[in-house]
């Protein structure tokens, strides 16, 4: 889901009682974010935390879906039986219970939420992995109010969401958030959420025109968002040379002397970059060149031109 997921993940980690309570169903004594870098094969669970329960350890385990996927069941037994490795007692070889549930950003009208199972076994050896499927876009705005404020970043994929709604929501979120980071942060992930949605009812310009594109950009978590895209475009090889190449391209014409230098590289990294698509450019330019900048290119549709304006703005 790219910086929908990384946004998710972030506020999971800086909310966890207020995410993880209402999915338990209880009040519990303790809950704490875990590493959900499951290792032993390289897998990430989107979020996971250890909660107490009536003085019981447990594990709850979340992942979030754009979409409902045919894979998803043999994932979340997959990072199940991970966890519960994790955590098990060496001493009294007890297994730590594992709840999981899986957020859907979007989908079919029909979905609802539903426990789900996947069967690992087969024969004699049935193994039964039970999971949540929650779709939180079939949520109202008014059931995403009743819970703790933190899920009202899903508010702009409600079913019955709207700028007449959100205008009203507004203004009681920002009542809640008693500082300006969390303020910051709430609204970032607000507008990215909105983003998200494709049924064109333009809220991510309702949000950001009421909390203040100001507020939103330099917020920690816009920044994460651009500096975690990028590493994970660079990771993909798609960006690598869009940044670097620039980069290398202006330090080696200072080396030199000549522009010339500076002018290959830029073009150099740009050719690299091609595949990497209109957002990739505009959190470059961000990155290197600030918000201002950024918000000019926005309003340019064409990538050739949004890539020329790029260029130009490095050779200077």
């Amino acid at each position: 889901m790219g910086e929908l997921d990384i946004v998710l993940r972030h506020v999971a980690a800086h909310y966890p009682r207020e995410l993880a309570e209402p999915l338990l169903g209880c009040s519990a004594e303790s809950i704490e974010r875990v590493d959900s870098a499951l290792t032993l094969v390289n897998r990430n669970a989107d979020k996971a935390f250890k909660v107490i329960v009536n003085g019981a350890l447990r594990l709850l385990h979340l992942e979030f879906q754009a979409v409902l996927t045919s894979n998803i069941g043999l994932r979340v037994a997959q990072y199940s039986a991970l966890l519960t490795a994790s955590y098990l007692d060496p001493d009294e070889e007890l297994l730590v219970p594992v709840s999981s549930v899986v957020l859907v950003m979007s989908g079919s009208n029909d979905l609802k939420r539903h426990v789900a199972k996947v069967n690992c076994g087969w024969g004699e050896c049935p193994k039964e992995v039970h999971y949540v499927v929650d779709p939180v876009y079939q949520y109202s705005v008014a059931e995403l109010r009743a819970r703790p404020y933190p899920w009202w970043i899903f508010a702009p994929l409600a079913k019955d969401a709207s700028a007449k709604k959100l205008k009203q929501l507004l203004p009681e979120l920002r009542a809640r958030v008693n500082n300006e980071y969390d303020w910051g942060e709430l609204g970032a992930a607000l507008t990215v959420v909105a983003d998200f949605d494709k049924r064109e009812r333009n809220l991510g310009e309702t949000i950001a025109n009421w909390v203040g594109r100001e507020v939103i950009m330099s917020s920690n978590l816009s920044r994460f968002v651009s500096e975690e895209s990028l590493r994970q475009a660079e990771a993909r090889g798609e960006a690598l040379g869009l940044k670097k190449g620039i980069e290398e391209g202006i330090e080696k014409g200072i080396e030199k002397g000549i522009e010339k230098g500076i002018e290959k590289g830029i073009e150099k990294g740009i050719e690299k970059g091609l595949g990497v698509g209109r957002e990739a450019l505009l959190r470059v330019a961000e990155v290197m060149f600030g918000v201002e900048f950024a918000d000019e290119l926005r309003q340019i549709e064409d990538v050739g031109e949004l890539e020329r304006r790029l260029t130009e703005a490095a050779r200077q």
